[in-house]
């Protein structure tokens, strides 16, 4: 693939969150002794399937044809290839053992817990596999069992090929807090189950560069009750989002092709898409969601404890934007991108491009792409150090490929997803936000934000991540004036080194970045930071 076509495969979920989709629970991931078994179990695979460079479990559609050509598998193509992988690596069933000296009485049989069904803690492992294969593949019952179906019956709509509305099963459109409760921050946007990683890093990076951007370019609006929206709260606040039709290159936007160069005003509710039996996002949440999804917590309290809503919220009216759709209800399935028996197609946010993202947010032309192969050091410093008035995005590329022995494996820039996840600690196929440099005890670092929110466990053991206690400080930091956010930025990478709670920033050495990394995208325009 050549470097603009790659742009567009950027589209890596949470792995954390795709994890407890499949399990239909939230797991406390803060107990777990090793995070990558945990999600592996989720699966009913071994960790040696679930690390292992075949592992078709991130994108099961992609695929490599008899010419050694990337192609899109059909869904029957991609169904045979997962579960003959997840068979191949089946996890051992638990032994369940009885105590025999304790007979049950007629009482004690009759007042006994029955399992809950609506949970995967009695699925069995082949069970597990078998609801991994529906969900990954987005399939009609997603794998859900009955009893959180039953739940959910009310909310559930049919899945069309046109203008919706969409809500897929297991899954409700819910109000679940205000737009805003003080400002648009950067640490609001966390990707979870859809793979838009590509629109949340260039989203966190505007919000960081100039959060008033984000709240003073969104009107309120009302919706008489009589307009057939699919929603449930016609009489309550309503937001116009505008986007921008890039003029050329825009290959996400296709379907605004007669209207390129032109500003699109997209009306949304505050409803986002949930899991039922959680509460949790399907997709972008914040903060404070996050940490309780670490710690396997569920959702309680009133609006008012919740995140503000505003960057889910822009997450699916960008969906709405794609779609082209009048529904407030689109579709943001992140599976095949072709029709199934079933009649579910995938959203188109499903996969994009940063740069597209950043005009699309922005309203310009002013963002370019570069390849960080072809640049120098200084280069790639000079245009990070400007990153906190200028959004910028960086890329970690992926192509699924055939070894020596005619074996697919997926393989980023400088090593295979293997040596990405399970040594540096990096997503391959994946978009992440740059929000600055640090040039601190003779080296030079990236200062770098994974739009999850989150870092996969084995960032801790890289090496050319920045892991000491931090001794910076702010106050005499010579460039604090013009860090218009720096300060919760340097409490995030406090010392703690742990990946768990780091709110997905990390720092990492300039030269390791260029090895890695493969392309960085940027505004070129003039200072974004006071521009309204």
């Amino acid at each position: 693939m050549t470097n603009n076509e790659q742009a567009y495969t950027v589209g890596c979920p949470n792995p954390y969150s795709v994890a407890e989709t499949v399990a239909g629970k939230s797991i406390n991931w803060t107990t777990k002794k090793d995070v990558i078994d945990t999600m592996a179990e989720c699966f009913g695979i071994t960790k040696e399937g679930y690390i292992s460079s075949d592992s078709p479990l991130q994108s099961p559609y992609d695929g490599v044809d008899a010419n050694g050509n990337a192609c899109c598998l059909s869904e029957e193509e991609a169904e045979k290839r997962l579960t003959a992988f997840l068979e191949k690596y089946a996890r051992p069933e638990k032994r369940r053992t009885t105590k025999l000296n304790a007979p049950m009485t007629a009482a004690r049989t009759a007042t006994a817990k029955k399992p809950d069904s609506s949970t995967s803690q009695e699925l069995t492992q082949a069970e597990k596999r078998k609801r991994a294969v529906s969900v990954l593949l987005m399939k009609k019952a997603a794998g859900i069992p009955k009893a959180t179906l039953a739940k959910a019956a009310k909310s559930l709509n049919k899945v069309d090929k046109n203008d919706g509305p969409h809500t897929p099963s297991g899954m409700q459109w819910r109000d679940k807090g205000y737009f805003f409760n003080e400002i648009a921050m950067w640490s609001d946007v966390c990707q979870n189950s859809i793979g838009d990683c590509y629109f949340l890093a260039a989203l966190c990076s505007v919000a960081y560069v100039n959060p008033f951007y984000i709240q003073n370019k969104t009107a309120m609006r009302y919706i008489s009750s009589g307009r057939n929206t699919g929603s449930k709260q016609p009489n309550t606040p309503w937001h116009s989002i505008d986007f921008y039709v890039p003029g050329s290159g825009a290959e996400s936007t296709a379907s605004w092709s007669d209207k390129k160069k032109s500003i699109q005003h997209i009306v949304v509710s505050e409803e986002v898409l949930v899991n039922t039996s959680t509460g949790f996002n399907y997709g972008a949440c914040g903060a404070k969601e996050k940490d309780i999804r670490t710690y396997g917590k569920r959702i309680t309290g009133t609006k008012e404890s919740w995140d503000s809503c505003w960057a889910a919220v822009y997450e699916k009216a960008y969906a709405k934007f794609l779609e082209r759709t009048s529904t407030d209800r689109p579709n943001m399935f992140s599976g095949t991108k072709t029709d199934d028996k079933n009649g579910i197609v995938s959203g188109l946010i499903r996969s994009g491009s940063p740069e597209d993202a950043l005009k699309e947010i922005m309203h310009t032309e002013l963002v370019t792409t570069k390849t960080l192969s072809k640049m120098t050091i200084n280069e790639i410093w000079n245009i990070a150090l400007a990153a906190n008035k200028h959004p910028t995005c960086c890329s970690i590329y992926s192509n699924t490929v055939k070894d020596s022995k005619g074996k697919e494996i997926i393989r980023a820039k400088a090593g295979d997803k293997n040596y990405y996840e399970n040594t540096l600690g990096l997503s391959v196929n994946h978009a992440y936000s740059i929000l600055g440099v640090m040039d601190y005890d003779k080296k030079r670092y990236i200062v770098i934000r994974n739009p999850h929110g989150i870092n996969l466990p084995d960032l801790k053991k890289n090496p050319n991540v920045y892991h000491k206690n931090w001794g910076y400080s702010f106050i005499n930091h010579e460039d604090n004036e013009f860090h218009n956010d720096w300060l919760s930025v340097y409490r995030c990478v406090s010392g703690t080194d742990d990946p768990l709670t780091s709110g997905g920033l990390f720092l990492l050495e300039v030269n390791e970045f260029k090895r890695v990394f493969d392309s960085i995208v940027y505004y070129t325009g003039s200072s974004f930071e006071n521009y309204l």
